[in-house]
């Protein structure tokens, strides 16, 4: 994922330009936004005869960062967001250098770093400048301290990756990736079905590397 680094791929053929062996690319890390809408079902037995039905509430960003807080037992300072690394960290951060390492309990995979993403776009060989689109694979799972799972949701996530030209080793970035997806839970000791966007963006200076 490009908003991460530049598709891991250096060197081979990406859509339809090249990415030469010895160029830069920045190290982007990104904030991540869950938004997922959780279906479960409830029931009630009255008589001989059970009834049930679906009911649907939503799962933030925000309902995440509680999760975790309650499970490494670490309370999160107001402004606190989930911070996803390309080669794999996961991190809590937060005003005046808050960082918590929460990689035990939430880790994502993203389907380039097997070699299966496709791109379209402009690659200066020269100067590392970069404008391009891709497709790709995206999964987010959850697991509790005991570490059992509690969520995994996968999808097509698509993405808009720029990047200047690195200026003394610095490289401006502005690149977003959404990525649609589903998948399955457990709410409360019950199962859960989920649907919904991660969202990921970037915009700043990182480190050409």
């Amino acid at each position: 994922m490009k908003i991460l680094k530049s598709s891991s791929v250096t060197g081979l053929v990406l859509g339809m330009f090249l990415i030469a062996p010895a160029s830069l690319q920045a190290t982007v890390t990104a904030p991540l936004t869950v938004s997922l809408t959780a279906f479960v079902e409830v029931g009630d037995t009255i008589g001989v005869i059970y009834k049930s039905k679906i009911v649907k509430t939503r799962i933030t960003t925000k309902d995440l960062l509680s999760f975790l807080s309650d499970e490494t037992g670490v309370s999160f300072p107001d402004g606190a967001y989930i911070e996803v690394d390309p080669e794999g960290p996961v991190h809590v951060k937060g005003p005046e250098g808050f960082d918590k390492d929460v990689s035990e309990l939430v880790s994502t995979h993203f389907s380039f770093d097997d070699g299966k993403s496709v791109w379209s776009g402009t690659y200066n060989n020269d100067t590392s400048a970069e404008k391009s689109s891709g497709m790709f694979l995206m999964s987010l799972t959850v697991k509790n301290a005991g570490g059992d799972e509690v969520a995994s949701v996968s999808g097509l996530a698509t993405e808009k990756y720029n990047a200047g030209a690195p200026v003394d080793g610095m490289q401006k970035v502005v690149a977003g990736l959404t990525a649609t997806v589903t998948g399955a839970g457990n709410m409360d000791d019950s199962p859960v079905i989920l649907s919904g966007k991660l969202v990921m963006k970037a915009n700043g200076y990182f480190e050409a590397d």
